[in-house]
């Protein structure tokens, strides 16, 4: 949640607190937050090692806002799109029939 609301700091305390972000059982909260803070848009690229970070192919059920800030992510680097870790989390949404 720190990286989230450094809001324009957010690439700065992505870097430091990075090696300890582990994904939470119940990311819904904090994908909602980052969504609302619109840095998917900001910092697409940040914002995507973010939630390949936090989000496990484990977690129970997708983040609400997830499939949103992919498409904002997408919209604002298209050609994140084919970067690993958007494939990685499209086919967790399609997984769990949200594509």
């Amino acid at each position: 949640m720190l990286c989230v609301v450094a809001q324009e700091a957010f690439p700065e305390a992505f870097e430091v607190l990075r090696h300890w972000l582990l994904p939470p059982e119940y990311p819904d909260y904090l994908v909602s937050r980052l969504h609302e803070a619109r840095l998917c848009e900001t910092f697409p690229d940040i914002a995507l090692a973010f939630l390949n970070m936090v989000i496990s192919n484990d977690t129970q059920w997708p983040p609400t806002n997830l499939k949103e800030c992919l498409k904002d992510i997408q919209t604002a680097k298209p050609q994140l799109a084919a970067d690993a870790r958007y494939q990685r989390l499209t086919d967790y949404l399609r997984k769990h029939g949200q594509v």
